[in-house]
């Protein structure tokens, strides 16, 4: 039986010298899921992170989750709205 891929929205993605570790949130809420290459989630295995993207692979099925969509906006996500943060003045205050 084939395991669908998981309900997941990528959120971040922190990477070092040596490793990088994805922040996955599942859709349906819940703690984020801090991953990197070889962990497992429902039955798929962290194939690949770069800096805008984790692959999860599950025996010859492969399912990519970016940060962004085509469109540069959030992937499933709507745009931020950027009119409701505080505006700062030339002096650096409010």
């Amino acid at each position: 039986m084939e395991v669908p891929p998981p309900d997941l929205r990528l959120v971040g993605v922190i990477a070092g010298a040596d490793r990088a570790v994805a922040i996955l949130r599942r859709q349906a809420g819940g703690p984020a899921l801090n991953l990197k290459v070889g962990d497992t989630v429902d039955a798929w295995r962290v194939d690949a992170i770069g800096p805008d993207r984790v692959s999860l692979r599950n025996g010859n099925r492969e399912k990519t989750y970016r940060l962004f969509s085509v469109g540069g906006l959030p992937s499933q996500q709507p745009a931020s709205r950027i009119s409701n943060l505080p505006q700062l003045s030339n002096s650096g205050t409010r």
